[in-house]
């Protein structure tokens, strides 16, 4: 579903996860400080499931943008693969409205993209959480990159949809 390194705007290149590790911390402490306005430890572990891949731009000096797919796993059956698709989207709307309440100090809005979706800027990024099927996608990009995360949120909804589907995704950001 992700852009092959082929696919991606000239320039830019995929990395591995170690890519951002401004954003990681050792210690619950060193965690709490990247946990958004007053939400708790507790309410961002409440979270449904997680996988991720990350897509920078040169320099991979926070200026890229980073892209997460996930599928929920069932609560209480971690080990079985992830949940059956009606039970997936009914967790990923709950990591949804999780996420509203988590970042309300920056106003989330619909983004209008995918089957529902919010949209809210920090002070280093524009943040799109989107569900698109079963699927969970998050996309972290700076304000004013090109191309936008709007417009990496589009093209994922639209690589996300062919595969659900049983197609090649074939949508790009050029």
């Amino acid at each position: 579903m992700l852009p092959t390194t082929a696919e991606l705007p000239v320039g830019w290149k995929l990395s591995g996860s170690n890519s951002v590790g401004w954003r990681d911390g050792d210690t619950s402490e060193e965690f709490a400080k990247y946990l958004p306005c007053s939400a708790t430890a507790q309410e961002s572990a409440e979270r449904h499931g997680y996988g991720s891949v990350v897509v920078d731009s040169p320099g991979n000096g926070g200026e890229g943008i980073d892209l997460r797919l996930s599928v929920p796993r069932s609560p209480d059956t971690y080990d079985d693969g992830p949940a059956p698709k009606a039970e997936a989207v009914t967790l990923v709307e709950e990591n949804l409205t999780l996420y509203r309440k988590m970042y309300d100090c920056y106003t989330p809005k619909s983004a209008s993209i995918g089957d529902s979706s919010i949209v809210f800027t920090t002070e280093r990024f524009t943040h799109i959480i989107m569900r698109v099927g079963p699927v969970e996608v998050a996309i972290n990009g700076v304000p004013d990159g090109r191309p936008t995360a709007e417009e990496w949120a589009r093209v994922m909804a639209e690589r996300v949809r062919a595969v659900l589907d049983g197609k090649k995704p074939t949508a790009r950001v050029d």
